[in-house]
């Protein structure tokens, strides 16, 4: 079994789990292209999702204005990493106001 998906203006419409054979009797006249993902494909498809072609990678959409997209991964971080202070005691939340890491007391 193979994944496939269908590719219409970047967006993924279907997937389909399927044998490679499957594609030699399937009739498609809609729009759009049918990608195999592969091995070296960044992430699964899934509906919705965007496919850059260049890339071979599938994302989500952005989950809001303070996610970046990490174009090696593909995958969302937000603008400013979670703080790295060395210990697991201290908890911190996203403020979206300040846009920034506000250590939680």
């Amino acid at each position: 079994m193979a994944t496939y998906s269908k590719v219409v203006k970047g967006k993924v419409v279907d997937v389909k789990n399927v044998n490679a054979d499957f594609f030699k009797t399937f009739v498609d006249s809609s729009p759009g292209s049918w990608q195999e993902v592969t091995s070296s494909t960044k992430n699964k498809p899934t509906l919705g999702c965007t496919y850059n072609s260049d890339a071979d990678a599938y994302y989500p959409p952005k989950p809001s204005e303070e996610y970046k997209l990490n174009t090696s991964t593909y995958q969302w971080e937000l603008i400013k990493p979670y703080p790295s202070d060395g210990s697991d005691a201290k908890r911190y939340y996203w403020d979206t106001d300040s846009q920034d890491w506000i250590l939680r007391t």
